[in-house]
Formats: C-alpha cells, sequence, structure tokens
C-alpha cells in the first residue's frame, strides 16, 4: 500500500534514502480520493473562473500537504490566484477557519466532505469549485 502524496514526497526529497520510489509498481488503489476546492457561501469566488479572476485565500495543513499542494498547482497549471495559507493542523481546523473568515476556501476530499462535513454540504453553505 503506498501512500497517496508518495509522489510528491520523493519530489520534495523528504522519503529515506533507500527508498526509490521509481521502482514502485503500484497495482491499484483502495479507494479513489477525489480532492476538491471549495469556498464558503459568502466568497465571491463560486466558481472556477472566479477563481482564475481573483485572490482567494484558502487553508491549508503544509506545503506537503493535499490541501495546500492542490491549490498551488492550480495556480501554476490553470491560471487561478489561491492564496495558500499554511499552518492549520488538519481537515476540521480549516473547517473551523473557513467558518471564522480566516479563509474563503480549503481542498477536501470527497468522501471526507460527505462523512464529517455533510451539514455544511445539506445546508449549501459551500460552493463546488
Amino acid at each position: 500500500m503506498l501512500p497517496q502524496a508518495i509522489a510528491l514526497d520523493a519530489l520534495l526529497g523528504e522519503m529515506p534514502a533507500n527508498v526509490n520510489v521509481a521502482a514502485l509498481e503500484p497495482i491499484g488503489r483502495m479507494t479513489d480520493n477525489i480532492e476538491l476546492q471549495v469556498t464558503w457561501h459568502t466568497s465571491p469566488t463560486k466558481t472556477f473562473a472566479d477563481a482564475q479572476k481573483r485572490e482567494t485565500t484558502t487553508a491549508a495543513t503544509g506545503a506537503a500537504g493535499i490541501s495546500s499542494f492542490v491549490p498551488r498547482v492550480t495556480n501554476l497549471l490553470l491560471g487561478t490566484k489561491f492564496k495558500v495559507i499554511d499552518g492549520y493542523r488538519g481537515s476540521a481546523d480549516m473547517v473551523l477557519a473557513v467558518e471564522r473568515g480566516e479563509a474563503e476556501g480549503m481542498v477536501q476530499t470527497w468522501p471526507d466532505l460527505k462523512s464529517n462535513n455533510r451539514r455544511l454540504l445539506d445546508q449549501k453553505q459551500l460552493n463546488l469549485v
């Protein structure tokens, strides 16, 4: 079983010296994680086109985490203007930051949104960018 971020970890030099990631041959995945950029319902950024036009703050854990990696890569490859605020301890802290207005959005996996943050989806408090 390979961790989801193994390729990123290898690029960042965070793998032990005796692990050659290029030599690994994964045969499949146990789950499909779909990462989604979401914004709070009051954010002017409601669509992908909006994210390409205006700077949008997004809460993240740190440079090596998916919550930071996804918006940074999207900025580089697709011209979005996400301003990543690193330093949150995890998904729950990122949700609180968005609810408090510290950030306009965050990256969450679809399974996490459906299970841990269902009320936000049901109450239409999140925009799926």
